[in-house]
């Protein structure tokens, strides 16, 4: 029984960006569609009525038409209110394939903010294409700098916050219960006195006897009416709170030991979870999409309720307006193996924010604005750069290979210096001497060859009609002193112009202008505002058309960004702190600002992560053994240590330090939550890719 007029979510999927009906050609994922995994992709609400009835006889199957009295009484559940979805990306790292392709993020909810649908008005519900940039090591990230882009999605809803703010007010319940389950077990672990044990079982339960006195939710005359279902949920919810509150009060009594209190608390915990299902919840979830070109490779899939905005504090979504982090990860089917999904698409920290369009200014609220600045170069944030040339030979029918002219050229074949004359920039030195790049299609000697270097196709054998070949040396630079002093210089060197270069308009753009390059762009920006300067709404709808024109012209939307500026320096105290995680030994130290100084600009952080060993790991190789390493990335930037050869048990006793992390955002916010440090290890080969073999994630102490 689901009670009157309900409406019930349909939510399925489609891997490409085509028309609303897609493709009459089938695809692998078209099984979505049936249920065969976690759908991506809206495709509508039902509203229904579901009755049931004990009949003496039974009844055939028919089909008929509603009468006019509940026509009308349908109307009165279909009024909607204006919602507004924000949201503000702060960063986006650990990209691992979608490098060639500009790549940008759509927010929906519902058909509202879906690029594909043209019956909703449009919104700025896409990110800016960005391309991505290497970050040194193993992935790549997207240099927003200072100008972190927003979106914001305007959507007409039912208001379900009665219900929905119930479920909210259950899962904090069960969070708070979850942390205070999780304070017992590291004391009993600890060993800890009996009394401090029992300290915090008694507190416990008395938070726990506090939380089951809150009242409920109630409705409200501008919320949708109220079904038969609202109402009987209501009596069970408030019958079994009351329950809980009376047999904790007694727990608190009579409990003789702080194991029996563990176990109350985890019973209470599993009804409080079952209080928390709502099966009339209607509010389509928020879909976050990563666009890479014209494709859609990577998504995530929101609540609703986890992000909406209430007043009360014990009714607003446990994420709403918070910091968070989240993994992406492509579409899949039930029947689809895990070995095929182990890569991360992409990581982003990002605050989401959904609230009635007139409380719209609690948004604003989180937020300073500051002057917009140019984004940095793509050094940025990097600890280290491979400077590379192409050591360059020719031959003919007659000659042996010989030097040719030029001799040392880079990748597109431009002149460059020799090794011993190659340019340091300042703030930057030499961290080893030139080598030869031999993890590349290559001969013994590390030669690829070619019929023609002006058409490329290098191939690593040699053939007797090849009359060119080029082999690769590399050289490493770390920052002397700071990468952030190298940035700001740089930046203040470049070019005033900041035209991006490609091959043709179909190529990526990079910064760097080359030979070969036939096209460039240039991107423009320029700032509106309300003529009143009061007008309270963020979605400005512009019509574009051509000039005398009488054709209806095509409705665009001006992007948000997040502007960080200007810096206010405060007086810093420096604390190391330390936190074990069983076998990972993690460092983070902060600076605390003292005063209440404002700050605009990112702050520095700086973060150490000691890796002493692993265990138990599995045998990639032939041998049965493993050659492992780990790789550590955090905020864009990607570290790792040093391969240990044939073992399963690794103890690799080292440090990786990553300096000048720049983090944007309240301080406050970033020591309650922190971006995550994800920890992976693969086994290194020497012929093939390395094998992945496990990943976890790690959250600094700060």
């Amino acid at each position: 029984f689901l009670g009157p007029l309900s409406l019930v979510r349909v939510l399925f999927t489609s891997n490409t960006v085509q028309a609303r009906e897609y493709s009459c050609l089938p695809d692998r994922f078209e099984a979505l569609n049936l249920g065969k995994g976690e759908g991506v992709a809206y495709r509508g609400r039902v509203l229904l009525e579901l009755t049931t009835e004990l009949l003496e006889d039974p009844v055939k199957n028919e089909v008929r038409p509603l009468e006019a009295d509940v026509i009308a009484r349908i109307q009165k559940s279909l009024r909607r209110r204006k919602y507004k979805l924000f949201a503000a990306f702060f960063s986006a790292s650990m990209i691992s394939e979608e490098k060639d392709s500009a790549i940008a993020f759509e927010v929906s909810i519902g058909n509202h903010g879906n690029m594909l649908e043209d019956s909703v008005a449009p919104c700025a519900s896409t990110t800016p294409p960005t391309n991505p940039v290497y970050d040194g090591e193993a992935y790549s990230y997207l240099p927003w700098g200072d100008d972190k882009p927003c979106t914001v999605v305007d959507s007409q809803w039912e208001d379900i916050s009665y219900r929905l703010c119930a479920v909210n007010m259950f899962l904090k319940i069960a969070d708070r219960l979850t942390k205070n389950i999780e304070k017992i077990s590291v004391a009993v672990v600890a060993a800890l006195i009996p009394e401090e044990q029992a300290q915090l079982a008694i507190a416990s339960l008395d938070e726990f006897i506090l939380d089951c006195t809150r009242p409920l939710p109630t409705w409200e005359p501008e919320n949708s009416p109220e079904t038969e279902l609202d109402k009987q949920l209501r009596r069970v919810r408030e019958h079994e709170l009351k329950a809980l509150r009376d047999h904790a009060m007694k727990t608190r009594e009579t409990v003789v030991s702080v194991d029996e209190a563990l176990t109350q608390l985890k019973a209470y915990r599993d009804v409080i979870l079952n209080l928390a299902t709502e099966p009339q919840r209607s509010f389509p979830d928020i879909v976050i999409w990563m666009l890479s070109g014209n494709r859609r490779a990577a998504y995530h899939r929101i609540p609703a309720h986890e992000i909406l905005y209430h007043t009360n504090e014990d009714f607003r979504g446990r994420s709403c307006g918070i910091t968070q982090n989240i993994i992406l990860k492509k579409p899949r089917l039930s029947t689809d193996e895990e070995n095929g999904f182990w890569k991360i698409p992409a990581q982003i920290r990002v605050i989401f924010w959904l609230g009635l369009e007139k409380e719209q200014s609690k948004w604003k609220e989180i937020f300073t604005a500051a002057k917009l600045q140019v984004v940095a170069e793509t050094d940025t944030g990097q600890s280290s750069y491979i400077e590379d040339l192409f050591y360059n030979e020719t031959r003919t029918t007659a000659n042996s290979w010989t030097v040719a002219t030029p001799t040392y050229t880079n990748a597109q074949g431009e002149p460059k210096e020799t090794p011993e004359d190659f340019p340091l920039a300042d703030g930057w030195q030499w961290d080893d001497q030139w080598r030869v790049d031999y993890n590349r299609p290559c001969d013994d000697e590390g030669f690829e060859y070619t019929v023609n270097a002006k058409q490329g196709g290098y191939v690593a054998v040699e053939k007797m009609y090849h009359t060119f070949r080029r082999r690769r040396i590399i050289r490493r630079r770390v920052p002397k002193n700071s990468v952030a002093k190298c940035v700001e210089e740089t930046v203040a060197n470049q070019s005033t112009e900041h035209w991006e270069y490609a091959f043709n308009f179909e190529s990526a753009f990079h910064a760097n202008e080359h030979k070969v390059d036939m096209a460039r762009r240039r991107r423009w920006h320029r700032g509106i505002r309300p003529v009143d300067g009061k007008s309270a709404g963020t979605t400005c709808v512009m019509q574009l058309s051509a000039p005398g024109s009488s054709m209806i012209g095509k409705l665009v939307v001006p992007r948000v960004y997040l502007c960080y500026s200007g810096r206010t320096y405060c007086r810093i105290n420096f604390n190391p702190l330390h936190a074990y995680f069983t076998d990972l030994f993690l460092t983070r130290s902060v600076h605390h600002f003292s005063g209440t100084k404002h700050y605009l600009g990112p702050h520095t952080w700086h973060l150490r992560a000691y890796l002493f060993q692993a265990r138990g790991l599995l045998g990639a190789d032939d041998t049965g053994l493993s050659d492992p390493y780990v790789r550590c990335s955090f905020q864009g930037l990607t570290q790792r240590t040093e391969t240990i050869t044939a073992t399963l048990c690794p103890t690799w006793d080292e440090t990786l330090i990553f300096e000048e992390v720049q983090i944007y955002g309240d301080p406050m916010t970033t020591a309650i939550c922190p971006p995550p440090v994800i920890v992976e290890i693969f086994d290194w080969d020497n012929l093939s890719s390395d094998h992945f073999l496990g990943r976890c994630q790690v959250s600094p102490l700060v």
